[in-house]
């Protein structure tokens, strides 16, 4: 006489790899919360780290974060013609008054 399994064998092995499937999905998936503060390297630019904040401290083990070495530069020097004039003139004007909203409400 031939043993036969039981009929619930095959649903069970069913049920456990879709179980399995379920929980690799689940581990695969993005956490709920992030850290701005764990992402990412901090790029300290051209001037160097502010002090207390030396590369080499970082605890990342890399001076300079691969940084070529270069003078410090002011924004004010970017300017291409400092005589040519501005391609966009915009004045703006704060008022202080009441606006009402789509919804009827006034602000």
């Amino acid at each position: 006489m031939r043993w036969a399994w039981p009929r619930w064998v095959p649903i069970c092995l069913a049920v456990l790899l879709v179980a399995v499937a379920g929980i690799a999905w689940s581990s695969s998936r993005l956490p709920t919360q992030f850290s701005a503060l764990s992402m990412g390297e901090p790029d300290w630019g051209s001037g160097g780290a502010p002090a207390g904040h030396a590369p080499e401290a970082d605890g990342h083990g890399r001076a300079g974060h691969g940084h070529a070495p270069g003078n410090p530069r002011s924004v004010t020097s970017l300017i291409a013609d400092p005589a040519r004039p501005a391609d966009v003139r915009v004045d703006l004007v704060a008022r202080q008054g009441e606006v009402r909203l789509a919804d009827g409400t006034t602000v």
